[in-house]
């Protein structure tokens, strides 16, 4: 299925999830009918990783937003690889993906398409801007300040327990959703983010994991025909 169809099926190009419970306190996931309440197409995620960017990215917890419920599951918690066959689809919504791309590559997960990715979408809105840090955003359209480090990462200095900043992450992404998508659709730009600037994410978390071959004679030719173009100019 495309890329575009999914997202016109989980009705994600207008506002998804109702937000009026999202405030509520986030509950530990701790059965498996619980979490298959979460694991539904359009779920919000916010997730917190340690270690360094990319191969030893590791995922501490995943906050899980639908349906103005929000779940908290860690990854020590032996649902984790139930959470991770439906994390491998990409049916999620997240701010800023390849972070947790390079994470579940690191459990031997291949990267995909997320269905959403609100980093992105706050790009396209307002490409001139350099300020799509999850917390700016949350301050600057929602009012809301936010006590996480950037992509997630565990702060040593942050006293919360990981699954209380996951839940933040996760209730935050999926206001973020909400207000974009309508954005989004209002200017006809949904195409754009999902059948163009989403596929690329896990093409870019390949790249920086394996890196580019280049053909060094090529390029060492195009160089030369500079050099000679200069010279004749």
């Amino acid at each position: 299925m495309s890329l575009l169809k999914r997202v016109q099926e989980s009705d994600i190009a207008g506002t998804v999830i109702a937000s009026k419970k999202v405030q509520k306190e986030a509950q530990k996931i701790e059965d498996a009918d619980a979490l298959a309440e979460f694991l539904k197409p359009g779920v919000a995620i916010g997730v917190v990783i340690e270690g360094v960017i990319p191969f030893d990215a590791r995922v501490r917890a995943v906050g899980l937003a639908i349906n103005g419920e929000i779940g908290v599951l860690e990854s020590n918690s032996p649902l984790w690889p139930q959470a991770l066959k439906f994390l491998a689809c990409g049916e999620y919504v997240i701010h800023d993906a390849k972070p947790f791309l390079h994470a579940l590559a690191n459990e031997g997960i291949e990267p995909a398409p997320v269905l959403f990715d609100t980093a992105i979408a706050s790009y396209l809105i307002a490409p001139g801007s350099r300020a799509h840090d999850l917390e700016v955003l949350a301050f600057t359209e929602l009012g809301i300040s936010m006590n996480v480090l950037e992509n997630g990462q565990a702060a040593l200095l942050d006293a919360r327990p990981v699954g209380q900043i996951a839940a933040e992450r996760a209730r935050i992404t999926q206001k973020l959703h909400e207000r974009f998508a309508k954005v989004l659709e209002d200017r006809q730009q949904i195409k754009l983010l999902v059948e163009m600037e989403l596929p690329l994410e896990p093409v870019l978390t390949t790249i920086e994991r394996r890196g580019v071959k280049l053909d060094s004679d090529f390029i060492a030719l195009l160089d030369m025909k500079s050099i000679i173009k200069w010279r004749l100019i």
